[in-house]
């Protein structure tokens, strides 16, 4: 996340609108009593729990990718051993799978 700029793929977008808005307040920003925010800032208890199911369906995707990878990486399957050194010292990168 850090190293290429990318936000966090499995966020939750209401507690980050929750978290900014009360940050904007200690700051200093206005408060809108008596007018409709363009977007609701604060959650509805449905959508937190919406938003922690889809959190935990994606945590139990990421258990089962890194339980199959770790399967693949124990069956010894990578670059034969004489391919890995000069692998490393080709000019460009292969392309992705995905």
């Amino acid at each position: 996340m850090l190293t290429h700029g990318e936000d966090y793929a499995f966020v939750r977008p209401s507690l980050v609108r929750e978290k900014i808005r009360r940050l904007e307040l200690m700051v200093g920003a206005k408060r809108r009593q008596g007018r409709r925010n363009p977007v609701r800032v604060f959650a509805t208890s449905e959508q937190h729990r919406l938003e922690k199911e889809l959190a935990a369906q994606a945590e139990l995707a990421y258990r089962r990718l890194m339980a199959d990878w770790n399967a693949q990486k124990r069956k010894g399957a990578g670059a034969a051993p004489g391919r890995a050194s000069s692998a490393a010292r080709q000019g460009t990168a292969p392309h992705p799978a995905l």
